[in-house]
């Protein structure tokens, strides 16, 4: 009978359909999206089979002439015809996007290679760096001496020194290169090559930074500035003298008591024919610390925004200030991370703590 011819066909639309969503689906990846879609497929057929079993033998002449059985068996057969013409005009979208996830995966590969040759010349970069910063702190009679420096990224624009001058002098640096991460790493590197150099020929600091500022001008674009700390220790008598571009120094004396050492030159870099001067000589006593830090420390903020401090940097030297310089160095370096807690590290952070003990 007609009816059933059509409902046959309907019911193999169906199956091809199903078996082309099947395939699509083991070729492609199992798109969860599309195993929905092709479950339905299957269900229609098991219903359009389930229909035709029904009325295969119910059916006389009067019934072959209803309205609604025709309109259910055409309804199924186009049904099945559109469902076969969907699933195979959309074969070429999975084709497209399949490519796309090839390429995707290749530029994943790439950039990921890519990212890992950076990691690694980026690793020997801080290693290089790290080995330019002192492995341990000098021998200077009356004088317990220690530093740190921690980046906020691979490398570091902070730096501290401490360079052997003529006379069984020491001088102990400080500096902070403007801005953070390679860049200010590589001049962090010429400063440090230019101040030990100069510290072999030239006993005074004041000296010292004019050279220094005078080649660092001449080698570096305008707008690239470094803060610097220097100070001049004669051991055996307790005193040091100091000059600074910029940077400042805090003096702490046995009682707790704190003097800003201001700087009142501009950071080097900035003015090419500034001339440094050290200040006059001074006399620590025992108990007396002279701290250095970059600025990395007090500006280090918690995650609701609310800074260290230069008070709360000065209260925790002050709080250990009997203990070796290098506990005291640890002990703000702790404070600092504990107080931005989750809160990542935006600047470099350096402090350097010189403790004076019996000085004779």
């Amino acid at each position: 009978m007609p009816f059933k011819f059509v409902l046959i066909s309907a019911i193999v639309c169906q199956v091809i359909a199903t078996l082309l969503a099947l395939r699509l689906n083991w070729k492609y990846k199992y798109y969860s999206a599309w195993i929905l879609f092709s479950a339905s497929a299957l269900l229609m057929g098991i219903q359009q089979t389930a229909f035709l079993v029904f009325v295969w033998d119910k059916v006389n002449g009067e019934f072959i002439t209803l309205i609604p059985l025709w309109t259910a068996c055409l309804s199924a057969l186009m049904v099945s015809v559109l469902f076969l013409g969907g699933v195979a005009l959309i074969q070429p979208l999975f084709i497209q996007i399949a490519r796309a996830e090839a390429v995707l995966q290749k530029e994943k590969s790439a950039l990921e290679d890519v990212v890992r040759e950076t990691e690694d010349e980026l690793r020997i970069a801080r290693d290089i760096q790290q080995n330019l910063l002192p492995k341990t702190s000098p021998c200077m009679k009356g004088f317990d001496v220690a530093g740190a420096s921690v980046p906020a990224e691979w490398t570091s624009g902070d730096y501290f020194d401490y360079l052997p001058l003529t006379g069984d002098r020491s001088a102990v640096v400080i500096a902070d290169v403007s801005g953070h991460g390679t860049g200010p790493a590589l001049l962090m590197s010429a400063i440090r090559s230019f101040l030990r150099a100069l510290a072999h020929s030239q006993v005074d600091i004041g000296q010292i930074l004019t050279i220094a500022n005078r080649a660092f001008c001449n080698d570096v674009d305008f707008g690239r500035f470094v803060t610097i700390f220097m100070a001049r220790f004669d051991p055996p008598s307790g005193q040091f003298q100091f000059t600074s571009a910029g940077h400042e120094g805090f003096l702490m004396d046995h009682s707790g008591q704190v003097r800003t050492l201001r700087s009142n030159n501009p950071p080097v870099g900035a003015v090419a024919d500034t001339v440094f001067e050290a200040q006059p000589s001074e006399t620590m006593n025992c108990g007396d610390i002279l701290l250095l830090i970059s600025d990395g420390i007090p500006e280090t903020e918690s995650s609701n925004g609310d800074p260290f401090g230069m008070e709360r940097t000065l209260e925790i030297v002050r709080d250990n200030r009997k203990k070796p310089a290098a506990e005291i160095v640890a002990s703000l370096l702790d404070a600092a991370r504990t107080h931005a807690g989750d809160y990542p590290q935006v600047d470099d952070i350096t402090a350097v703590v010189l403790k004076a003990e019996q000085i004779t």
